[in-house]
């Protein structure tokens, strides 16, 4: 330490550092402190840094190296720059950055930009997690190939391009776009797939080539002309179901040079068809032979068969069947000409004569005569004429009608209805007067007659649509019980029986709140004839559970329209009856078996009793909480509007000392009539501010009321010697407390 001779002491200061303030003497330590040198003239100059044993701190001063130009510095909390006029070089086997927030790499140099991985051929650079997503926010540039593990997905509208704009493709999430400024060419080593019910359009919608799942089929179909042009022998082909050319706004022309040649060979069939006719040899009057094992004539117009001689088909001996019209396709077959005197004669020997159509079969005749249409049996006394419906799940399925006049059954004997459900006679009437569906019985022979409906036991029986009236003009004897499904009025109706019994029953199965419903309704008319509904009594299920709780409600008009009521009383499945109105009771009203409450639901509604001379005997006010009596405004908690007196409870006998109060006025005698005795607790105290009144029971006898002996809480003992002496307590919960005393006696 030479440098330091001939110094002064001040100089010497000034070249060594020190820790901690003036008046700091333990050095360096574990917290952090200010480092400085003496600059000799009593102050100090301090260093950008503070210093501890674990640390070093430069807050947020620079740590520079060779110039300012290259600092490492935090110059605010939880920010760090790393900072050089050139580069900044980090070597290690391992860099981790690792932020909880984001993490920017970002250069001002357009050029050369931002290089990961670019020093080393064969590094592997990986940017994401397997799990997060990477966006390149501009355009990225690969100069090799890139391999996807998973799907790339393209924005909707943006183009994968190749090459140039002009090749690419592009999708909106409903379409996808292949563009080319040149051909597009398809090479693949199997077969190129297009889905079913997917088609391949060209120019508009209207052209297109589509395999359709339903019929399963290929279509080729144009909105134009589709010309197909072969240069050598081609074939047309089916390998199972027809082959079918269908021109349907113009002719279907077939045209070959030398000639049509139309061949079913392998033993099939050849149809000609035409919706609007067929010509055959239609240039000259020549003969026509078809001479075929099968010859099928089918036409959707009309085939007309003339001849100006007789026109036989089937006349031959040969015992094949000819079939006229069987062709599945909609059409009308005409036989016969039904005007002039012509005949048509349908004969079947042993065999049957069947008319079948999965339309309508109509016999009509316009002979104004009778017998009009006949239709006979007459085979044999074993004969049977049946008209039969196979499936018809109808009320009319069968029906017989005649409009203008009626239908005549004749019967040799008995006339039986058979039906395995239920069976309606019906009369439709159309006209302006009353017309009557009559069933009646006369016997010409003299003898009884009647009408008996469902006299079969256990048959049901029911008279009357559920919106109709049935008018029963005589007498009704009903032998059994009498169930009425719907509205029924009575002049008068009255039961009678050992046990008379009237039930309404709802046959509704539900559990809905309202249901299982019963209503009688109580119904009048005005002085000007308008129908009211007066009254009405309901009893349904009540709530929504699966129980069997029921509520009775009785409703009455209270003038508010014809047939408007409201619910004057509610009895509930809990017993409990809620008015809605006043309740008026003229008799004596007697409440046994429960505790009575006013007014449950707190609301402000006042109570009054009145007595015989007094309106307001008994007054609540309830939304002031205050009680009167004899007041019909009180101004306090309770107000009284005349004398309070307190009942006697009788005498006390002292016991030991104690007596038990059970109200709040008693006389107290001494334990077997002795001629003083001490009363130091009273029992019987129910709660604070319970006051009570006692008096002695006999001048000749004294009693002593002691104060702290025990619950007695008095200015002193006091004597009783005369029954004219008082003493008044009030009870605090605990203790009996002294409110008064009076030696009144002599």
């Amino acid at each position: 330490m030479g440098y330091l001779k001939n110094e002064t002491l001040s100089t010497t200061y000034k070249r060594f550092l020190f820790v901690g303030g003036s008046s700091d003497n333990a050095g360096l330590t574990g917290s952090l402190k200010s480092v400085g040198t003496d600059d000799g003239g009593g102050s100090i100059n301090t260093a950008p840094f503070t210093m501890a044993t674990g640390e070093l701190n430069f807050s947020s001063n620079k740590l520079s190296f060779h110039d300012t130009a290259v600092y490492i510095q935090s110059p605010s909390d939880t920010n760090l720059n790393i900072v050089a006029d050139g580069e900044v070089d980090v070597t290690s086997a391992t860099v981790d950055v690792n932020a909880t927030g984001d993490i920017t790499i970002d250069t001002t140099d357009t050029s050369d930009g931002i290089k990961i991985g670019t020093a080393t051929s064969g590094v592997p650079i990986v940017i994401g997690h397997t799990t997060s997503e990477t966006t390149v926010a501009d355009n990225l540039t690969v100069t090799g190939k890139t391999e996807h593990t998973m799907y790339a997905n393209m924005a909707s509208g943006v183009k994968l391009q190749f090459v140039d704009g002009n090749e690419y493709i592009s999708g909106d999430s409903a379409n996808m776009t292949i563009g080319s400024s040149g051909r597009i060419d398809l090479t693949a080593t199997s077969d190129v797939r297009i889905p079913t019910d997917v088609g391949l359009q060209f120019v508009g919608t209207a052209n297109y080539i589509e395999y359709a799942a339903s019929g399963a089929q290929l279509k080729v179909v144009s909105g134009g002309a589709l010309n197909q042009t072969a240069g050598a022998a081609s074939t047309i082909k089916t390998t199972a179901g027809n082959l079918t050319v269908d021109s349907e706004a113009a002719t279907l022309t077939l045209d070959g040079h030398t000639g049509v040649d139309i061949d079913a060979s392998n033993s099939g069939a050849v149809s000609i068809d035409g919706a609007g006719g067929i010509n055959l040899g239609t240039n000259a009057d020549v003969a026509f032979d078809v001479d075929t094992a099968a010859f099928d004539l089918d036409s959707s117009g009309a085939i007309t068969i003339d001849g100006t001689s007789t026109i036989g088909i089937g006349t031959g001996a040969n015992a094949g069947a000819i079939s006229i019209g069987t062709n599945a396709t909609a059409r009308t077959v005409t036989v016969g000409n039904k005007i002039g005197a012509s005949s048509l004669v349908l004969n079947s020997g042993t065999g049957k004569l069947d008319v079948g159509s999965t339309g309508e079969i109509e016999v009509t005749s316009t002979k104004n005569a009778a017998s009009s249409i006949y239709m006979r049996a007459n085979g044999g006394t074993s004969e049977t004429i049946k008209i039969h419906a196979d499936q018809g799940t109808g009320v009319g399925s069968i029906e017989l009608t005649s409009d203008a006049g009626g239908i005549d059954i004749n019967a040799g004997t008995g006339m039986t209805i058979n039906t395995a459900d239920t069976a309606t006679f019906l009369m439709a009437a159309n006209s302006g007067s009353a017309k009557y569906f009559s069933m009646d019985a006369t016997n010409a022979g003299g003898g009884a007659a009647g009408v008996k409906v469902g006299t079969t036991s256990g048959t049901t029986v029911t008279i009357g649509h559920t919106t109709s009236e049935t008018t029963v003009s005589d007498n009704l004897t009903v032998t059994g019980n009498l169930t009425v499904g719907g509205t029924q009025a009575y002049t008068d109706l009255a039961i009678s029986d050992t046990s008379p019994t009237l039930t309404s029953s709802n046959t509704t199965e539900e559990n809905g709140d309202g249901g299982r419903e019963s209503i009688w309704y109580f119904k009048g008319e005005k002085g000007d004839g308008t129908s009211t509904t007066i009254a009405q009594i309901r009893a349904d299920h009540q709530g929504s559970s699966d129980d069997y709780k029921g509520e009775l409600f009785f409703k009455v008009n209270t003038d508010s329209s014809a047939d408007g009521q409201s619910t004057a009383l509610k009895i509930t499945s809990d017993l409990k009856s809620t008015f809605s109105g006043n309740v008026d009771i003229d008799a004596a009203l007697d409440v046994d078996g429960g505790s009575f409450t006013f007014n449950e639901a707190s609301g402000d509604y006042d109570f009054r009793c009145e007595s015989n001379n007094n309106t307001h005997m008994i007054f609540m006010d309830a939304g002031n909480d205050r009680l009167g009596v004899k007041e019909s405004s009180p101004s306090t908690t309770l107000q009284v509007g005349g004398n309070v007196a307190f009942g006697t409870g009788g005498e006390l006998t002292i016991s030991s000392g104690v007596v038990t109060s059970t109200h709040s006025y008693h006389t107290v005698d001494t334990e077997s009539d002795a001629s003083t005795d001490d009363l130091d607790t009273i029992n019987g105290g129910v709660v604070a501010g319970q006051i009570i009144v006692l008096k002695a029971e006999n001048t000749a006898r004294s009693i002593v009321a002691k104060d702290g002996t025990g619950n007695l809480k008095l200015s002193g003992d006091f004597t009783m010697d005369n029954t004219e002496d008082t003493l008044m307590l009030v009870y605090d919960g605990s203790n009996w407390l002294e409110v008064t005393r009076s030696n009144n006696g002599s």
